[in-house]
């Protein structure tokens, strides 16, 4: 049995047309909002919000300085509690100095220290079994 299939075709191609003509609305809309309505927002939120943004981020600035000085001693007490006052004082000096992001502990330190000895260590045995491979 055949089917005319022209009636499908037609109305598939007119919904096609339509939907077409419908993204191309949608898209002009779009490049319009993030040509001037996004730059128009973020300028009106800036300007109400402005404060509330620069406070909000010196909060977060505070909180994240409290949490390393927060972690730092945790560990100290955990580690070395004789040493606990003495960090302290250093820790909020240096958040007064703003300094304290460089802080490093003594152990953290040494052990990179460490780390970075065994990396001469490892790269002289590298160095004696390339001159034996060369010998060879």
């Amino acid at each position: 049995m055949v089917v005319d299939q022209a009636p499908f075709l037609k109305k598939a191609l007119s919904t096609c047309k339509r939907l077409r003509n419908e993204l191309h609305k949608k898209q002009a809309l779009l490049a319009d909002f993030e040509e001037q309505d996004r730059s128009a927002f973020q300028q009106w939120y800036n300007r109400t919000q402005g404060k509330n943004l620069t406070q909000n981020r010196e909060l977060r600035e505070e909180i994240n300085a409290y949490q390393f000085i927060l972690h730092h001693l945790s560990r100290c007490a955990y580690e070395s509690f004789h040493e606990f006052p003495a960090l302290y004082e250093e820790l909020f000096e240096r958040k007064k100095n703003g300094s304290l992001f460089a802080y490093v502990s003594p152990r953290a330190q040494a052990a990179a220290d460490e780390d970075h000895e065994c990396d001469d260590e490892d790269d002289e045995w590298d160095d004696e079994f390339e001159d034996e491979d060369e010998d060879d």
